[in-house]
């Protein structure tokens, strides 16, 4: 698209990089953003978004970690949707320390879970045998 003149915005990235993670194809999606960020431009909390959930859909929990700390460090704050992705993804690996820290720290951010989400935290909470003061 630049080669043809046209300059993308931050709407047509996070399409493409939908695209890619959608297909499974992370490490495009990591050029993506890369490219972004070389470019200038400052990837918006959807974008990262994105990229995280792709890592989180397919098992890659410690990857979604590296870009929530890099979105951090970047100065973008995770929004509702970006917990709620990691969350989710800590509950369906079995997670459930780092499900509760994720869900403090979403509180902390001044953001409310929804009722589907608590119900999931705390189920993963109980199965590990934590439910008593989450310790």
């Amino acid at each position: 698209m630049t080669g043809w003149g046209i300059v993308p915005d931050v709407v047509t990235y996070s399409t493409v990089l939908t695209a890619y993670c959608g297909k499974g194809d992370l490490e495009g999606a990591q050029k993506l953003v890369d490219d972004v960020i070389a470019s200038g431009r400052r990837p918006d909390a959807t974008m990262y978004t994105v990229l995280i959930d792709g890592y989180c859909m397919r098992g890659k929990l410690q990857e979604a970690a590296r870009i929530m700390d890099e979105m951090e460090a970047a100065g973008v704050q995770p929004n509702e949707v970006t917990y709620s992705v990691v969350i989710k993804a800590c509950c369906k690996e079995g997670k459930s320390a780092e499900a509760r820290d994720l869900m403090r720290e979403m509180l902390g951010a001044g953001y409310v879970p929804n009722t589907p989400l608590c119900a999931k935290v705390v189920d993963v909470i109980c199965q590990d045998g934590k439910g008593r003061g989450g310790k």
